[in-house]
């Protein structure tokens, strides 16, 4: 789901981080930017961030047309956009919703948080619907993340490792 960028632009930002042997253009997407337009078997389109319930009946969709095989991963990209349109305890309540749906059918969820833009107190609550947070940091241009939640880690350095030609 994106709620700030278009579908292609999702698509082409996450392209890299696809398995071997995939394509981001598999990936079916929830355009909930405003200048969205997207509706076909691999995009679903949502007026706004603001409207929750269309991006449930949007995720319902994906699942009628794709299955439910319980090997995939929902990216949410970005909650902090979803602030913005609807307030903290709303929010919560469609994550807590979905995040159950979606792991009923052993898919897991990814989602993308600037815990910056947010009061201490959303965080605490929002965290809560998570098992693991990761949380990412930058130091003297270096990238740092930690786990937290049910494994607790120290910082560690984020180091990309290239991928071989496929």
């Amino acid at each position: 789901m994106t709620a700030a960028d278009s579908e292609q632009t999702l698509r082409s930002r996450f392209g890299e981080f696809v398995p071997r042997g995939r394509s981001a253009t598999e990936f079916y997407v929830i355009d909930c930017s405003e200048s969205s337009d997207a509706e076909s078997e691999s995009a679903c389109s949502v007026a706004s961030p603001a409207d929750l319930t269309g991006v449930g009946i949007c995720l319902s969709k994906g699942y009628d047309h794709h299955g439910t095989g319980g090997d995939r991963c929902v990216l949410i990209d970005n909650l902090s956009t979803l602030l913005i349109y609807s307030d903290v305890s709303r929010v919560y309540r469609f994550l807590s919703v979905i995040n159950s749906r979606i792991a009923d059918v052993g898919d897991t969820t990814v989602q993308l948080l600037d815990a910056d833009a947010i009061s201490s107190e959303d965080k605490t609550k929002l965290f809560q619907l998570f098992s693991t947070i990761v949380q990412v940091r930058t130091e003297a241009d270096t990238m740092l993340f930690r786990l937290r939640g049910d494994t607790n880690t120290e910082w560690y350095e984020y180091r990309r490792l290239e991928r071989e030609n496929e």
